[in-house]
């Protein structure tokens, strides 16, 4: 039998980082389900348009996304707006974060003056960084799109 000092020396796992990388795990997809499901509770029914490259993008906390529907109706982070709302509403948002960007996601099928106004207001109103949400073309809608 060993003596009562070398016993207290054997080695010992510690479970402690481990528990502590296994709740980080848990917490990181919760987090991402979340992201998920917000872009799926999206009650506006749009058809981003799609382009032959894309790279995906991510909402960012700090970010406005504004949708752009085919007949032209406009939303601020999921809330219907006029166009003079839209405006009031980027620049007292800038106004808190200058740099903060701005996600617009058009409807594919929609006239292209909506989102040009959109832009246009953006612009107005000293948007930095502005992004257009599309979708990358896969081949079954470019041979339907095709004359």
């Amino acid at each position: 039998m060993l003596p009562r000092s070398q016993q207290e020396d054997l080695p010992a796992l510690n479970m402690t980082p481990l528990i502590d990388m296994v709740f980080l795990l848990i917490i990181f997809f919760l987090v991402g389900t979340r992201f998920y499901e917000y872009e799926n509770e999206q009650k506006l029914d749009l058809e981003v348009p799609r382009v032959s490259e894309a790279r995906p993008m991510v909402h960012v906390p700090r970010q406005l996304l504004i949708e752009v529907a085919r007949d032209g109706a406009v939303r601020l982070n999921g809330v219907q707006v006029g166009l003079d709302q839209l405006a009031k509403q980027l620049k007292q948002a800038l106004e808190d974060d200058p740099e903060r960007a701005v996600l617009i996601r058009g409807d594919g099928r929609a006239a292209y003056q909506y989102v040009a106004e959109v832009l246009s207001i953006c612009n107005q109103q000293g948007v930095r960084h502005v992004a257009v949400s599309v979708r990358k073309r896969t081949s079954e809608s470019a041979s339907q799109e095709e004359p």
